[in-house]
């Protein structure tokens, strides 16, 4: 009986890592996702001077942006009300994100909320200095996935040695 419930216990702990490390690892592909989203729009605002709307639409098309709901989610509801700020707003509302946490959610509201605001060269180096935050929270989440995934590594030998040392 003792055996049953300390593997259960284990079990647990395991899945509840397991699950941790997949949050952190899916956190950490969507602050990817915004870095490379930016540098796209940085590209197509440098080399292209696109618009709003067809940087949004180039973006949805892209199949490497479909983790970021909020894009599709802005172009639904641009296509709904045509009212930029009320798009934005909704489209990065956090009950509608998948992977990113509230700071992501509030650095994407400051960068889209300048977004079209300023002349070709201010908003490149809006892009360029929002790209730079992204990119700092990308290394520190990726040093706690490396940290997190070690630990777990070092947690399951511990528990097959515990289970081991029970049952003999």
């Amino acid at each position: 009986m003792k055996i049953l419930i300390l593997t259960a216990i284990m079990i647990i702990c395991l899945i509840l890592t397991v699950q941790s490390i997949k949050q952190i690892k899916n956190h950490t592909k969507a602050v990817r996702l915004c870095v490379m989203m930016l540098e796209n729009i940085e590209m197509l605002l440098e080399h292209r001077n696109l618009s709003i709307d067809a940087i949004f639409d180039y973006l949805k098309n892209n199949g490497n942006f479909k983790k970021l709901n909020f894009v599709e989610i802005f172009i639904d509801e641009m296509s709904i009300k045509n009212d930029y700020e009320l798009a934005i707003s909704k489209a990065l509302s956090y009950e509608k994100s998948d992977n990113l946490d509230k700071a992501d959610l509030e650095l994407l509201k400051g960068y889209f909320s300048i977004m079209g605001k300023t002349d070709l060269q201010g908003q490149i180096s809006n892009c360029r200095l929002y790209k730079e935050f992204f990119k700092q929270k990308l290394k520190r989440l990726e040093s706690e996935e490396n940290m997190k995934c070690k630990s777990t590594g070092t947690f399951i030998v511990g528990a097959g040695v515990l289970v081991i040392l029970v049952i003999i």
